[in-house]
């Protein structure tokens, strides 16, 4: 009321154990804030936070400053389809850049996804009325393609009389909700969401660290190429799975220091999952089946996007690059015609 700027209010059920993790959360975000002078960090700013009573209770209040849509929102809007490989790359360098600077500075975010990274702007381009755009029906697929757009998304065909959003020139965008961050040198139990979870962390075989941040982050990557989750599970066996038929094979010592309803469902003498006896066994999805491999999914084209995410879906953490290597890679010396 004072600058007449409107900022963003996290507001806490008055529950102690809420309460005192975001009290945590709100000393995380003053420490950012304190070592990012310049604002260059890409992690949302604090303002302030306060303890107030309303009803005879107490809350907690985390103001913050005022970001826009998230990665998600965007995504759920287009029904579920992916960015452009031109914002992709500027998404992607602002996420590393983000998680780097965590890192060196002694913390993780552990939560990383779709929803924790919002644009600093609600600036939309609404694309509607396509049939006036030049466009081409791509084969089988029945997808129109948007062409000379530097916003372009895939339209399906049945979709064609629905309306579409893509961001606005300003791609910047910033990292959200450190509840679940964590110092490196004194982390917790509870980590990252489901579907983004590293697999060292599902497999309970190692103390987790940084490198799953950078796990969350491929996972990221590639939901925004597709709009849809690389790994769509809510299961440990179903999850482990996925990940060997996605990004091959796990090295043994992560099998052999795995807990038990994980390590029943390889065969440790060939150091696969023994499938036979999971189908039998336990109730696996039968998407499982049909799961869409990384190289089926993205086009030649894109040869160096493919081999971008492969590079950081390392499954073994001890050889998973950090963000720095990652930031080095000649994905993001590529120019892109799309």
């Amino acid at each position: 009321m004072e600058n007449n700027i409107e900022y963003a209010a996290k507001i806490i059920k008055p529950i102690e154990r809420y309460i005192e993790s975001a009290k945590v959360e709100s000393e995380i975000l003053s420490f950012i804030q304190e070592k990012d002078k310049d604002n260059t960090s890409h992690c949302m700013k604090i303002i302030e936070s306060f303890t107030f009573s309303k009803d005879y209770n107490k809350y907690y209040a985390i103001i913050t400053e005022k970001l826009g849509y998230s990665i998600y929102d965007i995504i759920k809007m287009n029904d579920y389809h992916g960015f452009s490989i031109n914002n992709i790359q500027k998404f992607a360098k602002q996420i590393l850049e983000a998680d780097l600077f965590l890192h060196n500075n002694g913390l993780m975010h552990s939560d990383l996804k779709p929803e924790n990274i919002l644009f600093t702007n609600n600036k939309l381009i609404t694309i509607t009325n396509r049939s006036k755009l030049p466009i081409n029906v791509s084969g089988k697929h029945k997808y129109f393609n948007i062409y000379n757009d530097p916003y372009s998304i895939n339209i399906p065909y049945k979709k064609l009389n629905c309306n579409y959003y893509s961001v606005d020139e300003s791609t910047d965008i910033k990292i959200i909700d450190f509840g679940g961050a964590e110092y490196i040198s004194n982390k917790t139990d509870v980590v990252n969401t489901r579907q983004y979870k590293a697999p060292e962390d599902i497999l309970d075989c190692e103390p987790w660290n940084e490198k799953s941040d950078v796990w969350s982050i491929g996972c990221i990557l590639y939901e925004m190429y597709t709009g849809e989750l690389l790994f769509p599970t809510h299961d440990d066996q179903e999850h482990v799975c996925m990940i060997e038929k996605i990004c091959g094979k796990f090295p043994f010592w992560m099998i052999n220091g795995a807990c038990k309803h994980i390590k029943n469902i390889f065969s440790l003498n060939r150091c696969i999952i023994n499938y036979n006896y999971l189908y039998k066994k336990y109730e696996i999805n039968e998407n499982l089946k049909e799961i869409k491999l990384i190289d089926n999914i993205i086009p030649k084209e894109h040869y160096i996007f493919k081999d971008f995410l492969n590079y950081i879906l390392e499954i073994d953490p001890h050889k998973r690059p950090d963000c720095k290597s990652i930031l080095e890679h000649p994905f993001f010396k590529t120019k892109f015609n799309d």
